[in-house]
């Protein structure tokens, strides 16, 4: 009988720690997105994964596991999960412990990180409601969603 990749599951496969790190480096660098989201005021990187398969239940648990708390819903319509990491902590923890490959999420990071290390909180108010700075670049590169 044929493997069916929504019935795939990490922890039915006796693989090693690294391995399912490389696995879920790659279900993100091809389903996964860099965000910024808006909350009380103040902006926040949010990294999603979209996928119908339920694989994302395990990369939930294996992330708790090591200490990166993320969110899992489901699309009622489209019967997509979404699995959300949301956050300044546990963004870091999750790119310094995941080897992305995706030039585009790996871009998106650095430029958030260098972005809030160089003007810190003061470039929310620089910010216009479609979360474009007006004097800087960055947010026409890194998607923003309200």
């Amino acid at each position: 009988m044929p493997l069916i990749f929504d019935q795939w599951s990490i922890c039915s496969f006796h693989i090693n720690h690294q391995n399912k790190i490389n696995l879920i480096a790659g279900i993100f660098d091809t389903d996964g997105c860099v965000n910024i989201v808006k909350k009380e005021g103040k902006f926040y990187p949010r990294l999603t994964i979209a996928n119908k398969s339920l694989i994302l239940t395990d990369i939930k648990t294996f992330l708790l596991e090591n200490g990166i708390n993320s969110s899992l819903s489901k699309n009622r319509d489209t019967g997509v999960n979404v699995l959300f990491i949301n956050g300044n902590k546990n963004t870091n923890l999750f790119f310094n412990a995941i080897p992305i490959k995706n030039k585009k999420h790996k871009d998106r990071y650095k430029k958030w990180k260098d972005f809030q290390r160089a003007c810190g909180s003061a470039w929310i108010e620089r910010l216009n409601v479609s979360g474009e700075a007006s004097d800087q670049p960055f947010f026409s590169y890194i998607k923003y969603v309200e």
